[in-house]
């Protein structure tokens, strides 16, 4: 059940979506919030792209080691990769892309996870085109996905701006961050 009423501002670096309602799902998870703000922060994926191989109308995804048909997500898709593995520090072995997961009896495919050290689910990343304006259903989505994965963070980016957020599934709570953790152990 998703009982959300939206609104939307811009502001100088920044979106902010506020949400009044509540969240409820078949896996028991509520969120009560009277007002719970997104922000939705700037972000240059831009100077990881002359680091990508491309070739005609594919780009090389050097975690499934295979060429992929250029699409302007797959463009960020990649762009996030290059900053896990060059900013962040995330080795490439934590790395999954474009994996199946059911949720809720459908399957579905997520677009990044990175997993920690045990091989859990530690962030999982939802991402969409630059020509996306980032909203409510992008966070449902990966609301949606963490249910089954349960990763301690979620990062969600069309490329120009992004969201990141902690969650903490004992308190059932969740806080927004400006960024991940570097370098997972």
């Amino acid at each position: 059940m998703l009982d959300l009423k939206l609104r939307l501002s811009e502001q100088k670096s920044f979106f902010n979506i506020i949400i009044y309602g509540h969240i409820q799902t078949k896996d028991y998870l509520r969120i009560d919030c009277k007002k719970l703000t997104f922000k939705f922060l700037l972000i240059n994926l831009l100077s990881y792209k002359d680091q990508l191989l491309r070739k005609e109308d594919k780009l090389f995804d050097p975690i499934r080691k295979k060429w992929i048909v250029f699409t302007n997500e797959e463009f960020v898709r990649q762009l996030v990769i290059l900053d896990l593995v060059h900013r962040l520090h995330y080795g490439s072995g934590r790395i999954a892309v474009e994996k199946k997961l059911l949720v809720s009896d459908q399957l579905m495919r997520f677009d990044i996870v990175v997993f920690d050290q045990y091989a859990q689910p530690y962030i999982l990343i939802e991402c969409k085109s630059f020509e996306v304006m980032l909203h409510d259903s992008a966070i449902y989505q990966a609301a949606r996905y963490n249910m089954s994965l349960k990763a301690p963070f979620v990062y969600i980016t069309n490329g120009l701006r992004y969201q990141m957020a902690k969650v903490d599934f004992k308190a059932n709570s969740v806080f927004m961050i400006e960024d991940l953790p570097q370098n997972i152990n």
